[in-house]
């Protein structure tokens, strides 16, 4: 979650969630972002659009010439890839195996818990000296004789 935020501090904008298609399609032209807009939207041609970021951003810079999706052309093109992968998944799986290899080998955070565990065991002793018990309160305000 740290990388997300930090990744999109870096971009300079916040992330939306309008969408399970917000901030997923890539503009071919400039790279940029696909967007919701809502064209005609006090009339009855109202419609949702989707449509580069950047094509009216900045007046001084020319627009992005890539013309806009409807709702109906992201859905289509997202069922056949999905129904590509699906007719071709054993290939995807193999693919995919050393990946998943890699990312279930939990020897490296099994050494560093133990690791961590064992420094953990000597710090009740360290405790137990007196340089970190907390000082007495005393009166209403519950803070030591020494802050108040």
């Amino acid at each position: 979650m740290q990388a997300e935020i930090a990744r999109n501090r870096a971009r300079g904008k916040a992330r939306s969630a309008f969408s399970c298609f917000s901030e997923r399609i890539v503009c071919g032209g400039c790279g940029d972002f696909f967007g919701p807009k809502l064209w005609n939207s006090n009339s009855k041609y109202r419609r949702l659009v989707w449509q580069c970021n950047s094509k009216y951003r900045d007046r001084t810079t020319p627009k992005c010439q890539v013309t806009h999706l409807t709702e109906e052309q992201i859905q289509k093109a997202f069922v056949d890839a999905y129904n590509q992968i699906i007719a071709d998944r054993e290939r995807y799986i193999l693919a995919l195996e050393p990946v998943i290899g890699m990312l279930s080998d939990t020897a490296a955070l099994e050494e560093e818990a133990q690791t961590l565990g064992e420094r953990a065991a000597g710090l009740p002793a360290i405790a137990g000296h007196g340089s970190c018990q907390r000082p007495a309160r005393t009166g209403s305000t519950g803070l030591p004789a020494t802050l108040r």
